[in-house]
């Protein structure tokens, strides 16, 4: 999202993403015809400099949990460890904060996935399992 029309939203994010200043961004809709950009930052300087003056009624800046060195660091990680892991996806989630985690989908988790998942910060990596029971009367 270097320069582009997002929705009804025109701007340029310059380099905020390849910087690491701007970790996530997400357009929120708070209504039908109205477009907010929120940003997860480790530079609120950087993106309020960039993005405000572009965006001055639909810019929302917000802290980011993680930096984008730890999110992209575990993402290569469950990339590594695909096929020894059994992961079906893998990718990053945005929650309703526009804080982004890496999601890992997969059948079961081993003591090898419990104990790296132990090693990341709290909340940074998300498993979820690809097989669920079914409910009953479905």
């Amino acid at each position: 999202m270097n320069e582009s029309q997002v929705d009804n939203l025109d701007l340029h994010l310059g380099d905020l993403e390849d910087t690491g200043a701007a970790v996530t961004t997400v357009i929120f809709r708070p209504s039908d015809d109205q477009a907010v950009l929120v940003v997860a930052v480790t530079d609120i300087a950087a993106v309020e400099a960039q993005l405000r003056s572009q965006l001055p009624d639909r810019l929302c800046v917000v802290p980011s949990r993680w930096t984008r060195a730890q999110l992209d660091q575990a993402q290569e990680h469950l990339l590594a460890s695909w096929d020894q892991w059994g992961i079906y996806g893998s990718g990053p989630r945005c929650d309703e904060q526009a804080q982004a985690t890496m999601t890992a989908t997969l059948v079961r988790v081993t003591d090898e996935i419990a104990d790296w998942i132990d090693t990341q910060p709290d909340g940074l990596v998300g498993l979820e399992p690809c097989l669920a029971p079914r409910r009953a009367g479905s």
